[in-house]
């Protein structure tokens, strides 16, 4: 078009209330103040628009239009979704010159490798670009959208049993997790989790290092953290008792945790990725989609199948990059709705090959046997626990778990039940927790030679007291943390400005301390309905985009959410229940994420598990069927995918072990 020549505008294309109905473009034109010429080069090269065929306004169901993404003209079908006449993806394996050919790509690998923009902490240039990106999916996974990770590093190593023998299977540390720095942040005891087994002579314990890239002075690189975990085992603190390994350590190292930051989020790119789903014959549901969990891929792949976004055709040929979890999850939904024709590509060796060891993607299941009758003790370095908002999730794959959520004596079992541990199944370092001049630390000088604080509120019974220097019972440091975060601690002076009389100490003590123990339990009823009022009953979170100045309000770190909500009670609660898995903390990570992750059951669970617990103290022999906070797999998260895998052979599913995949094409890019 000549310079010259006069731009039409939105005002000069809008028609009359009596014309016919609007087009979609002629409403961007006047929503976005485009010229026409501006609209149809988007229509072209980015299609940001949910809606640019034109639709009548009577029309009587919406679809969700998939229109092509193309920076140039290219034949076009009714949507991608369908299948085309000309397979549109080919897929070109190392040192074989004929492509294989699909009608649509499922990415359950991660987007940024392939596209060729590394991980973070990654050396760029050794990043081979496998598959090119549309303009929409630069936006999301290049620097532009800011996506970055984590790395998780854990080590089983095989000690004599403590002695002491342990009150707790696992210890945390809130303090090192919170520096995400390369620094040991806790352990699990495998063999004291497999309590059923008798007569261990040794222990299998499996430590945990968390590093972030964006923190100074952060370690990167499995050499550099193994050198880590070395000096850390070879003096450790207190509240590790064990020692130099007796063999050489099992040690996996992994990039995890792929997030958006705030910035990104509050710009939609969650929904903008959602937007995309489906499009140039592609589906991305790598754990980067929506949250680096089982659950929540698994979650993320229902929304998907009612939104849209998966293949519709069931004649179609389908690649699926990516033999991990979400792969197999991914090939599994289209194996349910009647495809046959699926390709699975696996960068990694045929699994066969690692047993007794069960691997899938970040599942690192090591199995070992111990005790009199050679039973099998699970040492789980990847994929580990389950909350109760599993259950769904479980029950609906059932033949998979080895049993349901809640069976006695099935696959699946509570951790926070286990007869010889409980209460004490969890402990936690208190370094750091509680300040010189907070309300914990002026009980503990007043009460207990600045140590250590009584348990219970009961001011007629002795019950002990709670080292603060020694790992802290998890109920007993969620208390303990929410009087730390909102109570005022004991009075400076007594009655007439003199000393503080200790009795007057003791009941303030009990009185706070109750006053937490009851608005622990409110905040964590307070907390599931302000979840439900932003999410619904959506997971793992709503399809309907929420407008920005709303996602702000989810966005802040998770801890100025918990305070702006009056909610810093769950702050101890949260600690674990969140950060233990490597997903960062409340201080640093956005609030959304914490939403996605802590979903309502896991709060009324564990509001039931007080419950219960209170009650059955008086009425011994009451029984509430639902029990537990923390579940794991008897036989182990691998053996999940173990039992997957042949039911999808037998449904049509091809897998191709050590596939090196040297390009991907796609129509239209």
């Amino acid at each position: 078009m000549s310079a010259f020549k006069k731009r039409r505008t939105a005002a000069e294309d809008t028609p009359t209330a009596s014309s016919t109905p609007t087009h979609p473009w002629v409403a961007h034109m006047a929503k976005h103040n485009w010229t026409l010429e501006e609209v149809a080069e988007h229509a072209y090269t980015a299609a940001n628009f949910p809606a640019l065929s034109y639709v009548q306004e009577k029309q009587a169901k919406f679809k969700r239009p998939t229109p092509q993404k193309a920076v140039k003209p290219v034949t076009t079908y009714s949507s991608s979704l369908e299948k085309p006449a000309k397979k549109p993806v080919r897929v070109f394996l190392k040192n074989e010159k004929e492509a294989q050919t699909f009608d649509f790509l499922v990415v359950a690998a991660n987007p940024r490798e392939l596209m060729g923009y590394g991980l973070s902490g990654g050396d760029p240039t050794h990043c081979h670009q496998v598959m090119a990106p549309t303009k929409q999916e630069e936006a999301i996974y290049s620097k532009a959208g800011g996506m970055h990770n984590s790395y998780f590093q854990t080590t089983v190593i095989k000690v004599p049993p403590s002695s002491p023998v342990l009150p707790n299977v696992v210890r945390f540390v809130p303090a090192a997790n919170s520096k995400a720095t390369g620094e040991v942040m806790g352990f699990r005891n495998e063999t004291a989790k497999t309590y059923w087994v008798k007569g261990a002579t040794e222990e299998y314990v499996t430590f945990y290092q968390l590093s972030d890239p964006e923190q100074p002075c952060a370690t990167l690189g499995q050499a550099a953290l193994e050198a880590k975990f070395n000096d850390f085992i070879k003096d450790p603190p207190d509240w590790c008792p064990y020692t130099m390994p007796k063999e050489t350590p099992t040690v996996f190292n992994t990039a995890y945790f792929n997030r958006f930051p705030k910035e990104s989020l509050d710009k939609g790119l969650p929904w903008d990725l959602l937007d995309l789903q489906g499009q140039t014959f592609t589906s991305f549901t790598h754990g980067s989609s929506c949250f680096e969990s089982v659950l929540q891929i698994y979650q993320y792949l229902e929304m998907l199948e009612e939104k849209g976004g998966l293949p519709t055709d069931k004649t179609a040929s389908v690649a699926i990059v990516g033999a991990g979890p979400s792969g197999l999850l991914s090939a599994l939904f289209l194996t349910r709705k009647g495809f046959t024709d699926i390709t699975v590509f696996e960068k990694n060796h045929d699994p066969e090959e690692d047993k007794p060891n069960l691997y899938t993607g970040k599942t690192r299941t090591v199995v070992k046997k111990q005790g009199v009758d050679e039973q099998e003790v699970v040492c789980e370095m990847g994929t580990c626990y389950l909350s109760p908002s599993y259950a769904p999730m479980v029950n609906d794959l059932k033949d998979f778990f080895d049993g349901t959520m809640y069976a006695e004596n099935h696959n699946v079992y509570p951790l926070d039940q286990n007869p010889e541990k409980d209460p004490s199944f969890r402990g936690l370092i208190a370094t750091d927790q509680f300040a010189k001049d907070g309300p914990v630390q002026r009980f503990a000088d007043l009460l207990g030679e600045g140590v250590k604080v009584p348990k219970g509120a009961n001011p007629f019974k002795d019950e002990g007291f709670t080292s603060l220097v020694e790992p802290i019972d998890f109920a007993e440091y969620c208390l303990l943390k929410a009087m730390e975060e909102t109570c005022i601690g004991p009075p400076k002076h007594g009655p007439l400005g003199g000393k503080v009389p200790l009795w007057e100490v003791k009941l303030a003590y009990n009185a706070q301390r109750l006053e937490c123990t009851i608005g622990l339990a409110k905040d964590m009823v307070k907390y599931n309905l302000i979840h439900n009022k932003l999410f619904g009953d959506a997971t793992p979170f709503p399809a309907e985009r929420i407008p920005e100045t709303k996602m702000k309000a989810m966005t802040m770190t998770f801890r100025d959410w918990l305070e702006f909500n009056g909610l810093l009670r769950l702050t101890g609660f949260l600690q674990y229940g969140y950060s233990v898995q490597g997903y960062g903390t409340l201080e640093n990570i956005p609030a959304w994420y914490g939403l996605v992750w802590v979903q309502p059951s896991t709060l009324w669970q564990a509001l039931s598990d007080k419950v219960r617990a209170a009650v059955t103290k008086f009425v011994p022999h009451v029984d509430l069927t639902q029990k537990g906070e923390v579940f794991a797999l008897k036989k182990g998260w691998g053996q999940v995918w173990e039992n997957m895998r042949p039911v999808l052979k037998s449904r049509g599913v091809k897998f191709k072990w050590s596939a090196v995949l040297e390009r991907i094409e796609r129509d239209g890019v």
